[in-house]
Order: C-alpha cells, then structure tokens, then sequence
C-alpha cells in the first residue's frame, strides 16, 4: 500500500550495499526481537538512521528501543510510523533531503571581499562547513572583482531588454549591468554554484550597486547574496535545491504577532520572483 502512495518500489538491499551514496536507505523494523540483532550490525549502517515500522507484531515497540538505543549513542535517528499516506509524505520529504546532502557535496560558492563589518556572525569555518554539509566556500579578492568589471564583458540575459525599457536612468542602468557582467565572469571563471558579495564596496569604486546584477544572477538560477553574508549564501543554497524555487535574503522589518506577519525588506530580489518589477535607486546610498 505505501508502494502504491509513492508510485514505485522498495527495493531489498544488502548490509554491503547499504551505505552507497544513489541508496535511500529505510531500515525496517518488521518485528519485535530485531534489537539484537540491529545492536550487532548498526556499526556498519552510516547515520542518520530511518526506521521504518509497522502496527504489526511490535515493530513500533522494538523500533522505539532502537531508537533510544542510538539515542544513547548520540546518533540521530527517525521512526517513520502511521498511515500509509503519512508514511508515503515522509518519505518522499526525507529523500528530497537525501538528494540535496548529496548533491551539496559538488557546491562551490564564492565569497568576493570579506563579509560587511556590521555581520558580526559571519565568521564561517570553511572547512566545517565541507565536513557538515559538502559544500566549498573560496574567497576571491575584490580587486579581482573590479579587474573583471572593468574588462567590459557582455553576457546575455533574457531580461535585459525589459530592464531597459523601464525608462530608468541609463547611464545607472549601463554601471549596473556592467557590474553584472563582471559577476558572471567570476562564476564562470571559477564554475560556482553561487557568491556572495561584500557589495557595498562597490558604492565607493563605481558609484552603483550590486543589487541588480545579484537579482539577474538568481533569475538565472546562481544562487547570490549580499554584503558578503555566509551563513545566508549557504542557507539559500539549500533552500533552492530543497524547493526548485527562486531565493533572496532579505531583513525582517517587522514582526507582528497578533497577526501572524513578517515584512521582509532587501535591495534586490529574483526577478523571477516577482509578476512585474520597477527599478528605484539605492536606499541607504539614495
């Protein structure tokens, strides 16, 4: 019955077999007196552990033993238990899981400059972050930004020609795509997934922003933050592997509880986010 809610098959595999990284792995619990035997050989089975159990001859209680056994071990584990629909939904939620840890370990993501000074937490342990999630973070210098910038590079964008005819300034219009070219050669030239940007400094060399080349880059998909902000380039990255949707990063402006509301506030967002879009100039520089 679960089979037929997730339209395919289970699949039996061998304890050899079972860490291979395309396996999705459910252990399931088929009955009681299995604790033993699942002591013995839990070693050799990687975590996180998903039990799988039924309502038939106590797999839930020796499931729920085992769970507390690998509890005890510090090891994270999950009972996948309840109606067959419940457990087709968990399922197909965890392997989506299972599918972005996986792909994660081919991310590359590009810090350009160092993170703003006001982002007081953004001070990432590269190398815990491989080791946690896969994925790889290089720094690249600003001045190897700029020297990319000024290269006047032209990359094409299917939505350039709606931005032009906003009717905006097009000399602001001209900087900003210009910087936008330059981030692209940066993705290309390194093969990133996504960067963030310690973006303000841009205000000082080109007297424009960062903001609409960043949009352009997630409208292309490429995942791009601002400010240099680490943990939200990498919390982007994992949502938009996690929904196939388009990402931003923005500031919660206010919260009101009653409600039930959040209004969230940034300088750029995917234009594929949006129905229709207007271009303003910059708040903070004006």
């Amino acid at each position: 019955e679960i089979e037929e809610k997730l339209s395919e098959k289970f699949e039996d595999i061998s304890l050899k077999n079972f860490n291979q990284k395309d396996w999705f792995p459910l252990i399931f619990i088929k009955s009681g007196g299995a604790e033993g035997k699942f002591e013995q050989i839990f070693k050799q089975v990687k975590g996180p552990y998903l039990l799988l159990s039924s309502g038939l001859h106590n797999s839930l209680a020796a499931s729920l033993e085992i769970a507390s056994f690998l509890k005890q071990k510090g090891e994270k584990v999950e009972i996948i238990h309840g109606s067959s629909e419940y457990i087709a939904k968990r399922i197909k939620e965890l392997r989506k899981i299972f599918q972005v840890k996986n792909k994660l370990v081919s991310i590359k993501l590009g810090v350009i400059g160092k993170p703003s000074d006001w982002l007081i937490a953004s001070d990432v342990d590269y190398n815990k972050v491989k080791d946690t999630l896969g994925i790889s973070l290089i720094d690249i210098e600003m001045d190897e930004l700029v020297k990319e910038i000024d290269q006047d590079h032209h990359f094409a964008h299917p939505k350039l020609k709606d931005i032009r005819e906003k009717g905006f300034n097009k000399k602001s219009i001209d900087g900003a795509l210009k910087i936008y070219n330059g981030f692209k050669a940066i993705v290309n030239k390194y093969k990133l997934n996504g960067i963030t940007v310690r973006c303000f400094d841009l205000l000082e060399i080109y007297k424009n922003t960062g903001c609409l080349g960043l949009s352009l880059l997630n409208d292309e998909g490429i995942i791009a933050g601002c400010e240099g902000d680490i943990p939200a380039l990498i919390s982007m990255a994992i949502l938009h592997y996690l929904t196939n949707e388009p990402v931003f990063m923005a500031n919660p402006s206010s919260i009101d509880i009653d409600n039930n509301e959040i209004i969230l506030a940034h300088c750029t967002l995917p234009l594929n986010m949006s129905d229709k879009f207007h271009l303003k100039t910059h708040f903070e520089s004006g």
